[in-house]
């Protein structure tokens, strides 16, 4: 994970082919939870589609919740 801007974080994820060939559009994200009954994060898909670049980055603006969770793991 890096560090950037005050509040933002990327991190890059090892993807499938099939994963990277599924966000294909600008302007997709991914909504994950830390917990079932925790406060979800919409996490922006930063990298470009590329089937070939088998991974996928992510941008984390930093808030309560999961999102911060997730920001707070990665230091």
């Amino acid at each position: 994970m890096q560090k950037v801007a005050s509040s933002l974080h990327a991190i890059t994820l090892s993807a499938t082919e099939e994963m990277v060939n599924a966000y294909s559009k600008a302007g997709q994200f991914v909504q994950v939870k830390a917990a079932a009954d925790g406060k979800p994060a919409f996490l922006a898909i930063a990298s470009p589609p590329d089937a070939a670049v088998p991974s996928l980055e992510l941008l984390i603006k930093r808030t309560d919740g999961t999102a911060g969770d997730i920001c707070d793991a990665g230091t």
